[in-house]
């Protein structure tokens, strides 16, 4: 296990796992049985303390609202007011995202774009396209020395190539307990 995500408010309270690909976990749970609803994990190239500039969470959409089902209900702003934040605990620290962008992305997209170094000119432009992108106005303006977590899962409703993909900046670390 590499951390624990939590979505106040919006029934979303998972471990999070980390594998060699992002295949394995899609369909085995987090003690490694292979299970069809499979979990929510990091991805594979992200580094485990969160300290990339930009890390993926990936989890099903599943019937039910389990897993990041309800982050499709984040295409209505009136959800966002009720829920602006998230929580990634590892067992070093946590840390508090606000959402700044939701948005359905495409395969090729910048929401899917990692490896910029925080600070950087293309770090910068990624999260203007992010927020341009969005849905609808957060009312939260990124900075490129924040880092961004992006919880991913699929939109039933449209092409199977879509994803919702919620973007979270970093506005504070603690100490895990």
């Amino acid at each position: 296990m590499a951390a624990w995500i939590t979505i106040p408010g919006a029934d979303i309270s998972y471990p999070v796992v980390q594998g060699i690909d992002d295949e394995y976990y899609l369909k085995h749970n987090f003690q490694g049985k292979e299970d069809l609803f499979g979990c929510v994990f990091l991805g594979h190239d992200n580094k485990k303390n969160l300290t990339d500039s930009h890390s993926f969470l990936y989890g099903h959409n599943m019937e039910g609202n389990m897993m990041f089902a309800n982050l499709n209900r984040y295409e209505r702003p009136e959800f966002l007011q009720s829920c602006p934040t998230f929580e990634i605990t590892t067992p070093e620290r946590k840390y508090f995202y606000r959402i700044f962008s939701v948005e359905q992305a495409a395969p090729r997209s910048a929401a899917f774009e990692y490896g910029y170094q925080l600070k950087s000119r293309a770090y910068k432009l990624q999260l203007s396209i992010l927020k341009e992108n969005s849905m609808y106005d957060t009312g939260v303006m990124p900075q490129e020395t924040q880092r961004m977590v992006t919880l991913i899962t699929c939109n039933s409703r449209l092409d199977k190539e879509i994803r919702m993909a919620v973007h979270g900046i970093c506005y504070e670390i603690v100490k895990a307990e």
